[in-house]
């Protein structure tokens, strides 16, 4: 049997390291700018953190909330 946990955090690192998608909210009203798949490999490592493929996830996602990513 899969499980689905809803994970809410402000760390966009733990975000990325700990999901498979990543919803992306707008401050208020509170409403989801962007979702996100993360297809990195698992089991995720620390070493992933400093990876091209991470931090360009990294980059959308602070870019949507930073409002400067085309939606």
């Amino acid at each position: 049997m899969q499980r689905t946990v809803l994970f809410v955090t402000h760390d966009v690192d733990e975000s990325i390291f700990l999901s498979d998608r990543i919803l992306v909210m707008s401050p208020w009203p509170g409403r989801t700018v962007s979702e996100l798949v993360v297809n990195l490999p698992r089991p995720r490592t620390l070493q992933q953190m400093t990876e091209p493929d991470f931090i360009a996830i990294k980059r959308q996602i602070l870019d949507l909330l930073h409002g400067t990513a085309a939606v």
